[in-house]
């Protein structure tokens, strides 16, 4: 039985024009996805030891590759040499959603990211104002007003730019 592109614990669509049945999973540091296009007699399947990965954009890049369609390489991101001074001003709390903080602190010249109910993570400096995460391929960008202060982060991560308000 099939409801809302859901049935027996698979997730039932289309992706690229092909029928796809997939799963997600993961436990404890580990994360997997199947995909599988019954009507190509094709799989794809991604087992990792690190509970970050995006394994649905990894499984739609190799799904992109497997029909001929467009796909876009993951940048690479490089860390920059910063005046570590420059990281108490975006030292605070941001509320991304209500009850989900972001904490940034800076300890010891480096600065870190510790979401509600997630271990802190340090992110590395790209420019003044964007940073970047090693432990999942997400970004991070610092917003100013006209006067400097810092307001906001942006979060960039799945191809989407979350806002959070800096509120401490």
């Amino acid at each position: 039985m099939v409801k809302n592109n859901y049935g027996y614990g698979w997730i039932i669509g289309e992706k690229f024009n092909h029928k796809v049945v997939a799963h997600n999973g993961g436990i404890n540091g580990f994360t997997a996805r199947i995909a599988r296009y019954p009507d190509d007699d094709s799989r794809i399947i991604i087992l990792a030891n690190f509970e970050g990965l995006a394994v649905g954009d990894v499984e739609r890049d190799l799904s992109a590759i497997l029909f001929g369609e467009r796909y876009q390489i993951p940048k690479s991101h490089k860390p920059i040499e910063l005046n570590y001074e420059i990281y108490s001003d975006y030292v605070g709390e941001y509320e991304l959603i209500s009850d989900f903080i972001i904490v940034v602190s800076a300890e010891n010249d480096y600065i870190f990211l510790e979401a509600t109910g997630q271990p802190k993570v340090e992110i590395f400096p790209e420019s003044n104002t964007t940073f970047f995460l090693k432990v999942v391929d997400a970004q991070v960008t610092f917003v100013k007003d006209k006067q400097g202060k810092v307001i906001e982060l942006i979060m960039h991560q799945a191809g989407k730019d979350i806002p959070a308000k800096k509120i401490r």
